[in-house]
């Protein structure tokens, strides 16, 4: 490189000849890209659906205002966590990180197996805490059913 720099002293690296080369290959090889990047990633652009897609897609996603922070379930099983991990000296999320709870949330599990299912849950864990997570699973399953 050094040398390079050295025999063209003027700063142009390249002679334009030089750089006509390199685009002419660049344009030979260049082709368009043929993959449809809105099926690939299941992007729906509301400009390429028509009026009727529009209005079904509307209809079918409720808004909910209520985010899953909000609801009680979230923070009791939250407020579990910080006053184990108080308890025990640890990190909360040690116990069981935000994406567990969410999970925990969404397949409500009613027996220690269950709770297994879930990423990070083994033996050690589903013993220590499981039962005590399980009973507020069963609480809140039971006012959902009310």
């Amino acid at each position: 490189m050094k040398n390079l720099h050295d025999a063209n002293k003027n700063g142009a690296w390249f002679s334009e000849d030089g750089m006509y080369r390199v685009a002419e290959v660049l344009l030979a090889h260049h082709h368009e890209n043929p993959v449809d990047y809105t099926l690939k990633y299941g992007i729906s652009s509301q400009e390429n659906q028509p009026a009727e897609a529009k209005q079904a897609q509307q209809q079918l996603a409720p808004v909910s205002s209520v985010t899953i922070e909000d609801t009680p379930i979230y923070r009791e099983l939250r407020e579990y966590r910080l006053i184990k991990s108080r308890e025990e000296g640890i990190k909360p999320y040690y116990i069981y990180n935000n994406a567990q709870l969410e999970q925990i949330i969404a397949l409500m599990p009613e027996t220690s197996a269950e709770l297994r299912q879930i990423k990070g849950f083994a033996e050690t864990k589903c013993h220590k805490y499981g039962e005590a997570r399980i009973n507020i699973v069963q609480k809140y399953k039971e006012d959902v059913m009310i």
